[in-house]
């Protein structure tokens, strides 16, 4: 639980860095290694939710995912498309 909510903490701190811009972000993922699901949920589905799938593609570039990473990522947007539709 603890582990959780530090990466909750962490994703809100990254996404605080770019929302309210309307500029291209790039998320960069080399170096990382593991990505758990709360984690991105946060970072991603969060952001997704709040400014929608469609300006989330076109604003939001994901960058070396590993095949682990992206299919966590992959949920996660399914996962935030549905709750949005909801």
């Amino acid at each position: 639980m603890r582990n959780q909510k530090i990466s909750r903490l962490l994703a809100q701190e990254l996404r605080r860095e770019f929302e309210g811009t309307n500029q291209l972000v790039l998320l960069d993922f080399q170096g990382v290694s593991s990505l758990n699901y709360v984690f991105a949920k946060e970072l991603i589905g969060t952001t997704i939710i709040e400014m929608g799938e469609n300006r989330f593609r076109q604003r939001i570039r994901l960058k070396n995912l590993d095949l682990e990473s992206k299919r966590v990522i992959e949920k996660v947007i399914r996962d935030s498309i549905q709750a949005k539709a909801a």
